[in-house]
């Protein structure tokens, strides 16, 4: 009760602080754990095998994903349109202060779901929607910082997460980048850690570069990217830029 009471009298930001480290204890040591589910033995205990019905779009989307790393498409594919962001009620991020927080538009959970066959096409695990972020990246300020560098994502060995753009990206608007083949070819590079992703020092993707991917596009852009591989994406040098990221969690 003593201590209750200490940490509600700490300002609001110190309070964070404490709750995003104990968040980020708590996932490395589960982090190891989850890297035994993704032994095949016991990865076929645990979660349950998919055998999607693709359609010849959705097959051609995951080939792609499976051959270099990423795919794209656009909402229309989808049967779906966007709806316009509302700019006047976002919050700014305590993680990632460069972020704001943007009320969740309707059509998001829907497409979730219809992307649902491709995760599961390429994971062959039955997935589900986890969450879905919907942030703006406001206009740099100073030098690229955490995700704005090249990394690999911790989660799993495999993985695919989904980004839709709300607004015009051009390289000026902090568009997504990832490397071609880096979790094939190259995934001895830098690779994963047992309890952690990859963040390579500054300057050492130079061999590379060639294979980079700078996804520029309209509004209702969609990118399936399988982010073992590295990416980096975010540093808006010069306009903002507004996009959904959808994850999925295996069932």
């Amino acid at each position: 009760m003593f201590f209750g009471n200490v940490y509600q009298k700490l300002p609001l930001s110190i309070r964070r602080q404490i709750k995003y480290k104990k968040q980020l204890l708590k996932r490395n040591i589960k982090k190891p754990i989850r890297r035994l589910s993704e032994i095949p033995l016991v990865e076929s205990i645990l979660y349950t095998k998919a055998q999607p019905k693709l359609s010849p779009f959705e097959k051609n989307i995951v080939a792609e994903i499976e051959r270099i790393g990423y795919a794209t498409a656009n909402v229309s594919d989808f049967s779906m349109s966007l709806t316009k962001p509302m700019l006047d009620t976002m919050v700014r991020k305590s993680g990632k202060k460069y972020l704001h927080t943007l009320p969740l538009p309707p059509e998001l959970p829907v497409l979730a779901e219809s992307f649902l066959p491709i995760v599961e096409g390429y994971l062959g695990l039955a997935s589900k929607a986890a969450f879905v972020l919907f942030e703006l990246t406001e206009v740099a300020q100073a030098e690229r910082v955490q995700s704005q560098h090249w990394h690999r994502d911790h989660e799993r060995y495999k993985m695919l997460k989904i980004f839709v753009y709300y607004s015009d990206v051009d390289e000026d608007a902090g568009p997504f980048e990832y490397i071609g083949f880096s979790r094939t070819k190259f995934k001895h590079f830098y690779p994963q850690t047992l309890t952690g992703g990859s963040y390579p020092p500054v300057g050492e993707m130079g061999e590379l570069l060639p294979f980079v991917k700078t996804f520029t596009g309209k509004a209702g852009t969609i990118i399936f990217a399988d982010t073992s591989g590295f990416h980096r994406g975010g540093f808006a040098r010069e306009k903002e830029r507004v996009m959904a990221t959808i994850v999925y969690t295996l069932q």
